[in-house]
């Protein structure tokens, strides 16, 4: 409960606790004192993340100027997908790339990969086991980029949008829609009758759509928030700035089949907010997206049914260990040229999936059975699972990565300039045709193989790369029907020694033939793609163009138009947010429910050829606020003036006035940089009540905001961690500011409000007893219920608070055992 005390409330309330406690107001030593946890260490920092200093070496290369840059990427995950990228900048022979990292305490290993100006490319591991890292490449491989295999015709049925509607829906409509009655007509000519809700008109009672008479289309600019919705025999379009907020769809065989059933434009937005139903299309619907999609359940195509993704889909639930799942079975299709974000891809049935070289499809999770065919261009990503079985094909001609990857009754077509890249591999019955130019690399062990051929009938040599041990599950021998290789491959087992053990020669050579290759060592160069990251290459050459004339080529420049912009890094990652979560009534304690402001937040640093810091931006999305108080949000950079910044984008100050802004965007009279986000979480969305807190108040979708900060000139990245990036809010006055621990105040900031609170020496942003007003979580934090404090919400919390957090680092996680799930939203 949110309580706003009067002062003479305050000053009882302080001393009583002081009596109590049998202290004074203010510390004056280190020796630490219990909280309702248990004893807190004085020198715990509430930090669930660490800061690594970083250093990469590069090596000269024959052929290539030590003076000419190398493209250096840093990656959270051995998939090396571009939703794992957290750092990228230049390094040349003598002058390493140095950067400062930050990352989960509970990370052990990040993935460096070299990027010759050739476009030639190494990827290397890193155990993080200190603060500092100091990495020396040991090899650098040379080669050529070539470019991706592309797809046919646009298969994306052509949409035409009507210029005048027969219906304009306002406010105050309701009920269900239907089509032209019997001798009725449009008198735009539009052969269905179409229904328009404008710009900026909300909705919340229209009940759905019903044909039973004629089909109708449903056009909506505006906003379409409703408890239920059903379609029958209509359309529903969500034009650009659209937004369509409903529980889920359910759509079965539509008579009209010249027209999707559901169409999201550009710009659109269709929002499926229920947590517990699940939304289906089947028997020849089909569904266009070029807008967004966000489901927090289960989403299913099938009986021949079709999903066109131009845009982005999204499945994510809020639920702890619910894992929603995109499943398309029964002859259904997926084509995708968009972006593809859920737990789980389940493929079913004999089911079609095109992924262009435009797609992006990233999973925990993939699933592949019944005669299905998988037609990838793009890039697949799967975190834990990449399963396969009965039937199924699999024509990559891009770039898949995986964890854990099972192939059962599969035939894996690899063409020329395409990878295959996982951790582990188990084969059966599966052939795996490897095309001249491909690459088939496992980093683990190959296991319980049984019927596995590898063959390839082109002239040019593949790779097949194990670096752990190739066992069979069958029987010692590798051979009688358990394995062979066949044609120009150069297949390489790096533990491979003479002789007949695990790992001998004897066991491996009886089922190699036609010109196979078998060594511990690579010895057929592959040449670079940007499908194979250049992952097979051991010579080559090459070049790229560079349109901007900073030295950094054109296959590896971030925005190669622009000489201030190179390179980019991100916190959490590319394809990650993390989460600032903070109580409001500081300098007391409130409820440790930590969700008076939750926000979701991502940090961009845009660099040039030099690494130096141009650009900044802060992708945010305030996702909840259990608070009565109005909560402003700014960040300051502790290490840059507001005279370095050029100009700044994006912020949302809307009518108060907590933080006022210079002609450059930086808040005015203050020396550091102070870039305010927004004033009241108010003006971002409007809500009554309690913001996604209470579960009895229903779920509004939040959205997404970003703020841009240019600079002057070029500025040190040192400046830039996120030790560095001081994040904080504002309750109700400007000066009544509230940071993480460990962080400062700002030149704004009232020191007088801490005269008589009991807080902590050195730290006003710490309680007597060592507790917080504010945590940050590298990634997206599934907060508690209203009034329900964090230490019961999540069962680890306080052994990791007492421990100083040294004992589960990892306590936001939602394992089994680490949660109570009835007191998380």
């Amino acid at each position: 409960m949110r309580k706003i005390f009067a002062i003479s409330t305050i000053l009882v309330f302080l001393c009583f606790s002081a009596i109590l406690n049998g202290c004074v107001d203010l510390k004056t030593d280190n020796k630490p004192i219990p909280s309702s946890l248990g004893l807190i260490p004085s020198d715990f920092d509430w930090k669930t993340v660490t800061e690594i200093n970083c250093s990469i070496q590069v090596q000269s290369v024959s052929g290539i100027s030590d003076a000419a840059p190398r493209t250096i990427k840093i990656f959270n995950s051995p998939l090396l997908n571009s939703s794992a990228l957290i750092a990228s900048g230049a390094a040349k022979p003598g002058f390493p790339y140095s950067v400062s990292l930050t990352l989960p305490v509970a990370a052990k290993t990040i993935y460096i990969q070299e990027i010759l100006p050739t476009g030639s490319s190494t990827v290397q591991s890193a155990d993080v086991t200190s603060s500092s890292l100091n990495f020396v490449f040991t090899k650098s491989g040379m080669a050529s980029f070539g470019a991706p295999l592309m797809v046919g015709d646009d298969p994306v049925p052509p949409v035409n949008i009507p210029s005048n509607f027969d219906v304009t829906l306002n406010t105050s409509s309701s009920g269900t829609l239907s089509g032209f009655n019997s001798g009725e007509s449009s008198a735009y000519g539009n052969k269905y009758k179409a229904y328009y809700l404008p710009a900026g008109v909300t909705n919340n009672s229209i009940t759905g759509l019903n044909g039973w008479n004629n089909h109708l289309v449903l056009y909506v600019a505006g906003k379409l928030t409703l408890s239920d919705f059903s379609i029958y025999q209509g359309s529903l379009f969500i034009l650009d700035g659209g937004i369509v907020e409903i529980p889920k769809f359910s759509l079965s065989a539509q008579t009209a089949t010249d027209i999707p059933a559901i169409y999201i434009a550009p710009g659109g937005t269709l929002s499926l907010t229920s947590t517990n139903k699940n939304s289906e299309t089947s028997g020849s619907s089909y569904i266009i997206n070029r807008g967004n999609i966000t489901s927090a359940r289960n989403v299913t195509f099938s009986n021949s049914s079709t999903f066109y993704n131009v845009g982005t889909i999204n499945l994510s639930s809020t639920k702890p260990n619910f894992k929603p799942t995109l499943n398309f079975t029964n002859n259904s299709i997926l084509y995708n040229s968009g972006t593809i974000n859920t737990y789980t891809l389940d493929l079913t049935s004999a089911v079609t999936v095109t992924n262009t070289s435009s797609g992006k499809i990233s999973v925990k999770e993939y699933s592949q059975t019944n005669n299905n065919i998988l037609d990838n261009y793009g890039e697949i990503a799967a975190e834990k699972t990449f399963t396969t079985s009965s039937g199924t094909q699999i024509n990559n001609y891009c770039h898949i990565t995986a964890n854990a990857v099972s192939f059962y009754g599969t035939t894996v077509n690899m063409f020329s300039g395409s990878l295959f890249h996982c951790q582990s591999l188990t084969p059966n019955s599966t052939a795996l045709n490897m095309n001249g130019g491909s690459i088939f690399l496992v980093d683990g062990n190959v296991s319980d193989v049984y019927n596995l051929s590898l063959n390839n009938t082109t002239s040019t040599f593949s790779l097949f790369k194990c670096l752990g041990n190739f066992t069979n599950g069958m029987t010692s021998s590798v051979g009688a029907g358990t394995c062979s290789v066949s044609g120009k491959i150069d297949f390489v087992l790096a533990p491979l020694v003479n002789g007949s053990g695990i790992n001998g020669t004897d066991r491996f050579a009886p089922v190699f033939s036609n010109g196979a290759l078998l060594s511990n060592t690579q010895t057929q160069n592959i040449v670079a793609t940007v499908c194979n990251l250049g992952l097979g290459q051991i010579s080559g050459g090459g070049g790229s163009s560079d349109h901007d004339g900073d030295g950094i080529p054109e296959g590896t420049d971030f925005d190669d138009n622009d000489p201030d912009v190179a390179f980019v890094s991100y916190f959490p990652a590319e394809g990650t947010w993390g989460t600032i979560a903070f109580e409001d009534l500081w300098p007391e304690k409130g409820d440790y429910d930590v969700n008076d402001l939750v926000m979701d937040f991502r940090i961009c640093t845009y660099s040039n050829a030099s690494n130096l810091v141009t650009k900044l931006k802060i992708d945010y999305n305030v996702r909840a606020s259990g608070s009565t108080y109005v909560l402003g949000c700014a960040f300051q950079l502790d290490q840059v003036l507001a005279s370095q910044v050029q100009s700044v984008t994006g912020q949302t100050l809307g009518s108060s006035n907590f933080f006022t802004t210079a002609s450059n965007g930086a808040e005015a009279d203050v020396n550091l940089a102070v870039i305010p986000l927004f004033n009241s979480q108010r003006d971002l969305l409007s809500y009554s009540g309690f913001l996604n807190t209470d579960t009895n108040i229903a779920y509004i979708n939040t959205p997404d905001y970003a703020v841009t900060v240019k600079f002057l000139e070029g500025l040190s990245q040192s400046k830039f961690s996120v030790s560095k990036i001081n994040f904080f809010i504002t309750a109700n006055s400007r000066g009544r500011e509230i940071h993480l621990p460990g962080y400062t105040y700002t030149t704004k900031f009232l020191t007088s409000l801490t005269n008589g609170a009991s807080l902590y020496p050195g730290d006003v942003f710490k309680f007597i007893d060592g507790m917080m007003w504010g945590l940050m979580i590298p990634q997206t934090f599934n907060y508690p219920v209203e009034r329900a404090a964090i230490y019961n919400a999540y069962t680890h919390f306080a052994e990791w608070a007492t421990s100083g957090g040294t004992s589960f680092a990892d306590w936001y996680s939602l394992q089994n055992g680490y949660i109570n799930e009835s007191l998380i939203y």
